[in-house]
């Protein structure tokens, strides 16, 4: 999944980035990063212009002027840019630190301003350069420091350090394709294929396999992919005549009803679905075993209920709250529901019934541990353990990627 699939809100989500300080900055970075990837774009110009709105920003400041000529010559010496004028040998300074012929410094930086200031910030994102993402959050740093905002890089610290993090770690590598099709990558989460001039469908479910990602990268997907689901939907014509059912496995890691400081969360495009989605056709399966700890929003748009044994508390009230079919006496019934049994209501239903659940086949690997039968093992029983496809323990045969 390129990084450039992702929407301003969801970078937001992935670096969890503050909606006062970091958002605006981040914006600013990655439209910087589009600006300097896109042909004829003059990276150079840009640069100039920032700097020259810092030193002018500086140059005007309280400061001294020895802390001003110090300031401005560390600015140029680390953005130093090729075919820059103004530097410290061409413009003295007297004994004080005041610059000798300041009026040729400051037509040197009404050259280097842009007539534009602002940075354009467009719509969609497209293709920048993943890499260079630490330098362009710098610059736009620096972008805004030249308003005199002089606390914006403490604010920011925190978003640098965690596009440090997302740039060596491993679990992001796949953010750094920059060969894939978005048109392409939707028609396949759709189940679609392009063939000679037509779209046809080719498949009746796409199973995508997150269960072994950390909850930072399972968010993030999954707004991704739900996202562009919802927007493909949405771009058929005639409209809702492609329904498209997303079912959500551990939907607690996906949906979770707790509030995150950051300005984005992953639910939000979930709740969307829930309250727009019938609209196009879209409609969410929500699993889980702790109902208390998903999104009241997504619950309170779900038109039908299947429920099995819950036996906590704090579940049992919190389906009651959510839904009006169900009585006291049936909740007092859950706690005792058997197994492969559950309880449904719902408007698919004229009233609340039991029914049992047909037997899978293939079954799922997913019965519970016969601890009594297998706590009692001799010392010497093998067990065996399959790292990274070989099947053996020993040291010697594992890679740090195992």
């Amino acid at each position: 999944m390129p990084h450039w699939f992702l929407n301003f809100d969801e970078w937001a989500l992935l670096l969890q980035a503050s909606e006062k300080v970091q958002l605006p900055v981040l914006r600013n970075a990655i439209s910087l990063g589009q600006i300097f990837k896109s042909k004829g774009a003059d990276k150079e110009s840009y640069t100039k212009h920032i700097l020259a709105q810092c030193i002018r920003q500086i140059m005007g400041s309280e400061l001294g002027p020895i802390a001003k000529s110090q300031r401005v010559g560390q600015l140029l010496s680390k953005y130093g840019v090729p075919g820059l004028k103004y530097n410290m040998k061409e413009f003295k300074y007297d004994g004080y630190g005041k610059l000798v012929d300041e009026a040729g410094f400051n037509r040197v930086l009404k050259a280097c301003t842009l007539e534009d200031p602002r940075i354009p910030n467009p719509q969609k994102i497209s293709l920048f350069d993943l890499n260079s993402l630490e330098e362009i959050i710098d610059l736009a740093i620096l972008y805004e420091e030249s308003y005199g905002r002089t606390n914006v890089r403490n604010f920011c610290s925190t978003l640098q350090l965690r596009v440090q993090n997302l740039l060596t770690r491993e679990d992001f590598t796949f953010l750094k394709a920059d060969n894939a099709s978005y048109q392409d990558y939707l028609l396949m989460l759709m189940g679609l294929s392009e063939k000679k001039e037509s779209i046809i469908k080719t498949k009746q479910i796409v199973v995508i396999d997150l269960s072994y990602y950390p909850d930072e990268v399972i968010e993030v997907i999954s707004s991704v992919i739900s996202r562009m689901l919802f927007e493909g939907l949405q771009k058929i014509d005639p409209r809702n005549h492609y329904p498209i059912h997303i079912i959500i496995e551990e939907a607690h890691r996906y949906i979770s009803e707790k509030d995150s400081e950051n300005v984005f969360q992953a639910k939000k495009i979930f709740e969307r679905i829930a309250k727009e989605g019938r609209k196009y056709g879209m409609s969410l399966v929500v699993s889980s075993q702790r109902p208390s700890e998903l999104s009241k929003t997504v619950l309170s748009q779900c038109s039908n209920y299947i429920v099995h044994r819950i036996m906590n508390p704090e579940d049992l009230m919190y389906v009651k709250r959510m839904t009006p079919y169900i009585s006291e006496e049936i909740l007092n019934e859950l706690p005792y529901i058997p197994r492969q049994q559950a309880l449904i209501f719902g408007s698919s239903v004229n009233m609340p019934m039991m029914f049992k659940v047909r037997e899978a086949n293939p079954k799922p690997k997913s019965d519970d541990n016969k601890i009594v039968e297998h706590w009692y093992k001799d010392r010497d029983h093998a067990i065996t353990f399959k790292f990274g496809g070989t099947g053996k323990i020993g040291s010697d045969e594992l890679s740090p990627n195992d």
